[in-house]
């Protein structure tokens, strides 16, 4: 896929994130859209790419509680 075309499937993660309640997903959506999230991270992406990223993580923080607190879920997030 295109960088525009992840960078606008980031930026609509982020918006739907937004927007939900965490009580809406189920945990194993709450591991895709982080996966995505994290995958749109990546050095080897172009800016605006990472940036789309960041800005999902940001919206997603709420969904993501439960994978914070697990040691190695969080390293693989917050090294990205």
């Amino acid at each position: 896929a295109s960088a525009v075309l992840r960078r606008a499937t980031l930026e609509c993660l982020g918006f739907v994130c937004e927007e939900l309640e965490p009580e809406h997903l189920e945990p194993a959506q709450v591991n895709a859209v982080l996966t995505a999230v994290v995958g749109g991270m990546a050095a080897a992406e172009v800016m605006e790419v990472r940036i789309a990223a960041c800005t999902a993580l940001s919206n997603a923080l709420q969904f993501a509680s439960a994978n914070f607190e697990k040691e190695n879920e969080r390293d693989v997030i917050m090294q990205t």
